[in-house]
């Protein structure tokens, strides 16, 4: 008897390969579903376990420049706990037309001057209230202090790395036209995640449609999560440092050329809250020593956040060691008004 060719066998055995498959998919939804927020992963990095937006595939979309934004007008709905006392906050955001935290951002009106914020989650402000992050705070502070009219655009973007603040920079910089540009980055370049942040599963490329596909099956993330678990930590960060400072300089670069300050925001770290003592070794130390180093840049200003918490007597600036609270937005705000209304062509 003549054996089937082997295309034949190949169509013979997808339909039964597809009723197993979907069999397992089955019984994995039933018996072995994936934890909420935990859908995203570790390969992912725009994670609901780590931002704790709900549904927060449903408010991304994929970009060919940025690697992922959030939608415009979005709403999202999120929810952060305190690492201290264990606070929950519940807040509701609806994002303005460039899917940015802020109310909408119209074109210069005449004598206005405007601060835009580059940053991730930290400057977006987790855990905080839209109006208590330093971006909404730091315009009021700025026309008690400064001359002119003053208008303050918050451009951060949870877990955005300096890769992704520098090609938003030059996007959307002629367009805001900012008089000031405050840079905030370094915890996400250090993150000890995928050393190709365009391998994302946001990313408009086939991988990540084949990503983004895989990722609704629940057997295939019961899979991954099975696989990581069982790996060694991983230890490339998604920005190395000599990468980080060439991002950081050329925002730097984009802004100086512009006639532009920019203001280098050094990431403070908030205390072990099991210990509630200073945490040592932060896995920014790296970036940290960047961000000091390019203080000495010319049309650059330190805003050395970390050692200003540090100092403080104030027991907690923070919602975890990452993120500030409102306190400490609060505090990051006075700094940035004492350091533009000191700059050459801006106090009173």
């Amino acid at each position: 008897m003549k054996r089937p060719s082997l295309a034949k066998r190949v169509l013979f055995a997808l339909p039964i390969a597809a009723l197993v498959l979907a069999g397992i998919e089955l019984a994995a939804r039933r018996f072995a579903p994936v934890p909420k927020g935990a859908q995203f992963g570790q390969q992912s990095w725009v994670v609901g376990e780590i931002l704790r937006l709900d549904d927060a595939s449903t408010n991304w979309t994929g970009d060919p420049e940025l690697l992922w934004r959030l939608k415009p007008h979005a709403q999202v709905n999120w929810g952060a706990t305190s690492g201290y006392d264990g606070h929950m906050e519940h807040l509701t955001t609806r994002l303005n037309g460039y899917g940015w935290r802020g109310p909408e951002v119209a074109a210069k009106m005449a004598g206005e001057r405007r601060a835009l914020h580059l940053g991730d989650s930290c400057t977006w402000g987790i855990g905080t209230p839209e109006r208590e992050t330093y971006a909404a705070r730091l315009g009021p502070l700025l026309e008690a202090r400064a001359s002119g009219r003053w208008s303050s655009v918050n451009a951060g973007v949870p877990s955005y790395s300096s890769f992704q603040g520098f090609r938003l920079f030059a996007r959307y910089q002629d367009e805001l036209a900012p008089d000031v540009v405050t840079i905030y980055f370094g915890w996400n370049d250090a993150w000890m995640m995928s050393p190709d942040a365009g391998n994302h599963i946001m990313s408009t490329g086939p991988g990540g449609r084949v990503l983004r596909a895989l990722y609704r099956s629940t057997a295939f993330q019961r899979a991954r999560l099975f696989v990581f678990d069982t790996l060694p930590e991983r230890n490339t960060p998604r920005v190395a440092p000599d990468d980080f400072r060439a991002n950081v300089l050329a925002m730097v670069e984009r802004a100086r050329g512009a006639g532009t300050p920019a203001i280098l925001i050094v990431p403070p770290v908030g205390p072990d809250p099991r210990t509630m003592q200073p945490t040592r070794e932060p896995a920014n130390h790296a970036y940290v020593a960047v961000l000091r180093e390019l203080g000495g840049e010319p049309g650059v200003t330190l805003v050395d956040a970390a050692r200003d918490f540090e100092a403080s007597e104030h027991p907690l600036y923070f919602h975890d060691p990452i993120h500030p609270n409102s306190a400490g937005h609060a505090r990051i705000a006075e700094l940035l008004a004492d350091a533009i209304a000191g700059l050459p062509g801006i106090a009173r």
